[in-house]
């Protein structure tokens, strides 16, 4: 099975808010919750503990940088993050701004 995010496609690339070092900032495609947005590391990689500590450093702050971008632009009361993998064994995370206004 190949994976859809080593096969970057043009639908991905639409998406494609910032390209980092290390990887690729997306808007979500499901906005079930609004402004979600997820980072794609560019190599197959499926655990962060398969990276090095520098590269993992790095990757972690672009998900920072992402983070502190989506906090200043739409000041939600709480960041949530995932780093699932169950249905794509490709690493990546999910940003999870959440507002006020949400219901519980």
């Amino acid at each position: 099975m190949s994976c859809p995010f080593c096969n970057f496609s043009s639908d991905l690339l639409k998406l494609k808010i910032h390209e980092f070092k290390h990887s690729y900032w997306l808007v979500g495609e499901h906005q079930f919750i609004p402004n979600y947005t997820f980072l794609i590391f560019k190599n197959h990689i499926r655990e962060m503990t398969e990276l090095n500590l520098k590269i993992q450093q790095e990757f972690f702050s672009e998900i920072m940088q992402a983070s502190s971008i989506i906090q200043k632009v739409f000041k939600p009361f709480k960041m949530n993050y995932a780093s699932l993998g169950n249905q794509v064994e490709h690493l990546h995370w999910h940003l999870f701004p959440r507002m006020n206004t949400e219901r519980d």
